[in-house]
């Protein structure tokens, strides 16, 4: 079942809008980055994949840092971009209720 999941990176002398990041979440089925250093990922795998996956950006940087958190969207309450919801719409499985 595919769930959305938060990641914070930050990774001194790691360009986040880089292809080296890109690179690194495009083998995920979708994903948005929402804020400098902030993502959310649409996958099939458990925040212990992608961690497997992502961890090295983080570790490859002095004082570099990751968290990954998998996200509850039905419990939400925020002031984003309209781009944000309609992704998070656009990205919900068959199983996830509709968001409003």
């Amino acid at each position: 079942m595919h769930k959305f999941y938060h990641m914070m990176l930050e990774a001194p002398g790691l360009d986040p809008t880089g292809t080296e990041v890109e690179n690194a979440l495009n083998q995920f089925d979708n994903w948005i980055r929402y804020s400098q250093n902030c993502w959310i990922i649409y996958t099939d795998r458990d925040a212990s994949y992608l961690y497997g996956k992502l961890g090295s950006l983080a570790r490859s940087a002095k004082g570099g840092h990751i968290f990954i958190v998998c996200l509850d969207i039905k419990n939400r309450q925020g002031w984003m971009p309209k781009s944000l919801w309609n992704w998070l719409r656009e990205n919900q499985s068959a199983s996830t209720p509709i968001i409003k």
